[in-house]
């Protein structure tokens, strides 16, 4: 079985006709499927990256798209509708080529309460983080709950980390909730992971290009 492990309900992949022709036309049996930002559908378009700075992307991104990514997320973009429920929708129709991956901001005071009120309604497969657009640090006891909830309800923990700080820092969470698959995305802390947990065996990589 074949399964794409990380897209974005944007574009062609908010078409349900036109997601299941692509996963036909690529032989892919299922997709794991989160919301667009703040449930905008539209595909965002690709920035023309100059090679230099790909060379050194780490340096790009955190100084140049993650603090433009996290800008427009926080203070242009307004909330279109409900993301995870429009995933849900894509789920509803076609649940044997869909997994819902429940978009979670840790920030909001009721977190929890909608992480598994949720739960009850959807039965979700899967919550992720994304510490670009809602900024939080993986040493709060915040991440730590989200993880547990995570190893109970036996489902992974997606995460797009902002650095290679805070991936070290999810190192730790990752050590003291065994039980907890993370999948970091894109390949992002790598290096960390490399570095200070190539041991642990609840670590894995989603790699789609930077």
């Amino acid at each position: 079985m074949i399964i794409d492990g990380h897209a974005h309900a944007c574009g062609e992949f908010a078409d349900l006709d036109q997601l299941i022709k692509i996963l036909d036309k690529f032989g892919v049996d299922k997709v794991a499927l989160c919301p667009g930002l703040k449930g905008h559908t539209n595909a965002p378009s690709l920035p023309n990256i100059p090679i230099s700075a790909i060379k050194q992307h780490s340096i790009y991104g955190r100084y140049f798209i993650h603090p433009g990514l996290r800008f427009n997320y926080n203070f242009l973009l307004k909330e279109k509708r409900d993301g995870n429920e429009f995933v849900h929708s894509l789920v509803e129709k076609c649940p044997d080529r869909m997994i819902q991956i429940f978009w979670l901001d840790p920030r909001k005071p009721d977190f929890m309460t909608i992480l598994e009120n949720d739960f009850k309604k959807w039965n979700y497969k899967g919550i992720k983080l994304h510490q670009v657009c809602t900024p939080f640090k993986n040493d709060s006891p915040e991440i730590n709950q989200i993880a547990k909830f995570a190893a109970d309800n036996q489902m992974p923990l997606f995460i797009h980390l902002w650095s290679k700080e805070e991936a070290v820092k999810l190192m730790n969470v990752a050590k003291n909730h065994p039980e907890t698959n993370f999948i970091l995305l894109h390949l992002i802390g790598l290096e960390a992971v490399a570095e200070y947990a190539h041991h642990l065996r609840n670590i894995y990589y989603e790699i789609s290009a930077y």
